[in-house]
């Protein structure tokens, strides 16, 4: 799949699903993102800087629901991906 600008498709995995406590995230390329945690009515809950490939987010502070995480590459390169929260 070709992406904006002829870049190719990248996406974060996230698992497991639901999360408990812990959320395993997955970055498609090296470099610093920034990640973002909105609930379903679109407000910033949480917000960390990564710089790692795989990382463990601690969820348990969060109530049972369906959140987006959204992870932006420093070179402008967003991905989304929705989990549940359990």
């Amino acid at each position: 799949l070709d992406g904006i600008g002829g870049q190719e498709a990248l996406s974060i995995t996230l698992y497991p699903q639901p999360a408990i406590n812990e959320l395993n995230l997955s970055l498609p390329i090296a470099g610093n993102w920034v990640v973002s945690i909105y609930d379903q009515q679109g407000r910033l809950i949480e917000q960390l800087n990564l710089a790692s490939l795989q990382s463990k987010i601690n969820v348990s502070h969060l109530t049972s629901g369906i959140y987006i995480l959204s992870a932006q590459h420093e070179n402008g390169h967003i991905s989304s991906e929705r989990f549940i929260k359990k």
